[in-house]
Formats: C-alpha cells, structure tokens, sequence
C-alpha cells in the first residue's frame, strides 16, 4: 500500500495517529448494521435472497459470539477507532420479535498501545466519542492502558498464574490485562514486521481466556520469504505464515474446515461462500450491494481485496505454558 512508501523512506510516521485500513474492514464486518431485506429492496426473490439472508444472519450470530457481554482488549489500538466502534455497540443489526434491536454490547472494552502519544490520542476519542454516551443503551465502560508486547510481559504473566496473590492484584490494577481474562482480543492492521508478530501471539495466549478469539483484521504489509514459482501470492504466503506460527500458540481459524463438524459453530460455514479461513472484503461486498464502505468515501471493498485485505478469527485451544 501506498501509506506504507511514506513511512519507508522516512516522510511520515502516522502508525498510531490514523485509522488505518485494517480498522476499517473491522469496522465494516463487526459494526456496520446489517442490511435486512425489510430495509432494503435490492434482493432478488429465490436461492440469491435465501443465500444473502443466511449469510447476514450469520454474521449478526458471529458478532454476538465475539462481541455480547464479553471482555474485549485490543492490542495496538492506535487512534482507538475499531475499540470505540465496538464499544458503542453500532452493531444495532436486527429487531427480534418484540420489536427491540439486537446490539452486539461487550461488558468492558481495554484499549492498549506501547506508544505513549498514541495512547493519549486514544484516550481523547473515547472521551470525545464514548464518555458524552454512559447513559445510552449501547455505550459500555472503556479503560486505556499501556501494553507492551512479548517476553517481558508474558514472563510476568506466566509468575502471575503460578502466584495466585499476584493474579488477584492484577486483576484488581488491571482487569483487562490479568492472564487468561478477555473473552475477545482484536488488532488490526497491526503487523508492518514479521519481528512483531511472535510478540503480539505471545502475548495474545497469555492474556486471551480458554476458548476465547482473537481477530486479526489484517492488510499484508510486511515481507516474508516467497517462492516466485508457488502460485500462492505474496499475501497469500504471508497469511500462511501467520496461521502457521498462530497454530504454536494454540491459535486456531475459526473458520477452518476441521471445526464445521462442530454443531456450535456450524453456522459459521454461511459466513464465505468458500471454504476459507478468513473473512474477505468481497465476502462483505456481498451483503452491502455496491461495494461502498460505511466507515470511510477513501477505499471501497474492491480496493481493499485487492491488497489482500482480510480478517482472521482465531480460537484459542490446547495452550502449554
């Protein structure tokens, strides 16, 4: 991508000051209302309405699995944009019987950053953005915090777990931050660095609950070794890589073949009309018809497939500390 040549050659470092393209593909998948045929009437009667109704229904099912009542922590938060999107509960996706809209409400979201400057920024949208709401219905607490990634802190955390005390003070200091707590992690568009994405694992496994996700919304800018003659793309190469080193940390795509066999997750399998282990921009295409983007009039969904945009969901399983 072109912001990637700014920073390069040294012309703009905006990492942590703009909402970048990953954050927005977030925002499109896990915030943007669902546009139910009562709403609209670009549907077509027969196999296409049926397909497009399954799959906004199990889009609204994945956003209430991720998202509903749970604990969310975003890693690399930046200017906060997709933490404060999902704390706002925007995702308002369908009236159930009784009239009520569905929201998509975590209980607390932990926004954190290494960047000291960027955590300040954060801390002011969600002043600007979420503060003026604690009295609506879809706003929820928020706390910004620094975190830094890797062995130094998951050394900590692993003293944690063995001392009980340390954990419960943790716990109590930083709820959002204490081992094995979040229901939900989230980062994106945070790896411009292989060098980055062992830290960011490690620390993801030691804080994300048995069980729980971690989505990475992700736009490849980082290189990776790559064979010319494979017919996988670069992109492509490094998604691979990055679901390979995930696998070490007990890191599995939700979406990846071997779990349909299990019922609680079978609606999953209405989510692409592939058997993929991501989330792709043309996937969402599908459901808002015209390719525009809600959260920005810069990128459309072609120019964001384009680059190999994509969004990873990962459960984490059989983890050895």
């Amino acid at each position: 991508p072109l912001d990637m040549l700014d920073l390069y050659h040294g012309r703009a470092d905006a990492t942590g000051n703009r909402i970048w393209m990953g954050a927005l593909l977030f925002i499109e998948a896990f915030v943007r209302p669902l546009p139910w045929p009562e709403y609209g009437d670009h549907l077509d009667d027969g196999a296409s309405s049926d397909n497009y109704q399954s799959q906004a229904r199990a889009f609204l099912q994945l956003r209430m699995e991720l998202f509903d009542g749970k604990q969310i922590l975003e890693l690399g938060t930046g200017t906060g944009a997709s933490g404060i999107a999902i704390a706002l509960g925007g995702a308002a996706s369908e009236e159930d019987t009784t009239g009520r809209k569905v929201y998509a409400k975590p209980s607390i979201v932990t926004l954190t950053d290494s960047d000291q400057n960027a955590l300040l920024l954060c801390q002011q949208n969600c002043e600007i953005n979420l503060d003026s709401r604690r009295s609506e219905i879809y706003s929820c607490d928020y706390v910004v915090h620094e975190l830094e990634w890797g062995s130094k802190s998951s050394t900590q955390y692993r003293e944690n777990l063995i001392d009980k005390h340390n954990a419960t003070q943790l716990s109590k200091e930083n709820p959002g931050l204490a081992p094995c707590s979040q229901d939900t992690i989230i980062a994106t568009d945070v790896i411009y660095d292989l060098s980055a994405l062992g830290p960011l694992l490690e620390t993801t496994q030691m804080i994300l609950k048995q069980g729980g996700y971690f989505i990475l919304s992700h736009i490849p800018r980082a290189s990776v070794e790559w064979d010319i003659s494979n017919s996988a793309s670069i992109g492509e190469a490094l998604e691979m890589h990055i679901v390979e080193e995930a696998a070490k940390y007990g890191l599995k795509p939700l979406l990846a073949d071997a779990h349909y066999d299990d019922m609680n997750v079978a609606w999953c399998r209405d989510l692409t009309p592939r058997q993929d282990y991501a989330i792709r921009p043309r996937d969402l295409s599908n459901i808002w018809e015209g390719g525009e983007l809600m959260s920005s009039n810069e990128f459309n969904y072609e120019e964001i497939d384009s680059v190999g945009g994509s969004i990873i969901i990962f459960v984490k399983k059989d983890v050895t500390l």
